[in-house]
């Protein structure tokens, strides 16, 4: 008999505002439950809209360490670099 690998979601988003925190954070709650499958979530650290800050309490206790927030911009700049390394080291 073989052990089932552990299935991982992985949500990067830049701005979790508007429609696209609506659908990720619906695919986050949404499979809160499922077995053997384990979620994180990595987003700006600045650019969520009302109802990410207001959402935010309930996501770091789904998500614990899953949750990762990072400073984002829509332009690339050197900040970016650091953003590599900490996602590196996050996955």
């Amino acid at each position: 008999m073989t052990a089932k690998a552990e299935a991982h979601v992985l949500q990067i988003v830049g701005e979790p505002a508007g429609g696209i925190r609506r659908h990720v954070h619906a695919i986050l709650f949404g499979l809160k439950d499922a077995e053997g499958l384990k979620q994180s979530y990595i987003c700006a650290d600045a650019g969520g809209d009302a109802a990410f800050e207001k959402e935010l309490p309930e996501l770091s206790a789904l998500l614990g360490p899953g949750l990762l927030r990072l400073p984002i911009s829509k332009r690339p700049g050197p900040r970016d670099i650091l953003n590599v390394v900490r996602l590196a080291r996050f996955v």
